[in-house]
């Protein structure tokens, strides 16, 4: 195992078939058992790569760190490289470079999402970014034709629905294919939301 694949921990589950492979991205405070009931529903014969966060804030598992005023941005860049450079490794190992790939990520875990798609990453084939949002300014590159699906929460104390809408607007304007699902409710996923996950995954 070189350098760059002892960064991170996955769960590799990779099936003998030609369906998307489904990579995973949890949200703050959880690991890499958590998404895995949603990729389950998605389609229960894909293949999984679920990554566990390697940033610890307060004994909280994440993907990038915070500091005295909110999110450290130039960590999440930092890690945002890191974690593409990883992947592109892993990726490697398991010969598994001409399989389309497929991100799923949940707040922390949309955000690094985000965040690679800032940092010229051309890994994933289509991302689905529950509850994101950008906490750079940085343009996103080489995303034309990438399938997107961006949901929110239009009461979610913990995102900006107007951040994650600005974004929705620069994506669709670098020619990325985005598909919307908003609801009333908050921070957390509903049954709807998910369910609008699973038809545009087996859109794509």
């Amino acid at each position: 195992m070189t350098d760059v694949l002892k960064k991170y921990e996955s769960i590799v589950d990779l099936k003998d078939n030609n369906l998307p492979i489904i990579f995973l991205f949890h949200g703050t405070g959880a690991d890499n058992t958590d998404l895995i009931p949603i990729a389950k529903h998605l389609n229960p014969t894909a293949s999984i790569i679920s990554v566990n966060g390697n940033v610890f804030v307060n004994g909280a598992r994440r993907y990038f760190d915070r500091n005295m005023y909110g999110v450290d941005v130039e960590d999440l860049k930092f890690r945002a490289k890191e974690l593409a450079t990883y992947l592109e490794a892993l990726i490697k190992e398991h010969q598994i470079e001409k399989q389309k790939k497929i991100a799923i990520g949940y707040s922390n875990g949309a955000n690094i999402i985000i965040g690679m798609l800032q940092q010229h990453t051309k890994i994933f084939d289509g991302v689905g970014l529950l509850h994101g949002a950008p906490y750079s300014e940085d343009k996103y590159q080489d995303v034309s034709g990438l399938h997107v699906y961006v949901s929110l929460g239009e009461n979610d104390q913990m995102i900006d629905a107007t951040q994650t809408m600005k974004m929705v607007k620069d994506l669709d304007e670098s020619e990325a294919k985005v598909t919307v699902f908003s609801h009333q409710q908050g921070h957390h996923m509903t049954t709807q939301e998910i369910d609008a996950l699973k038809t545009w995954f087996e859109s794509i």
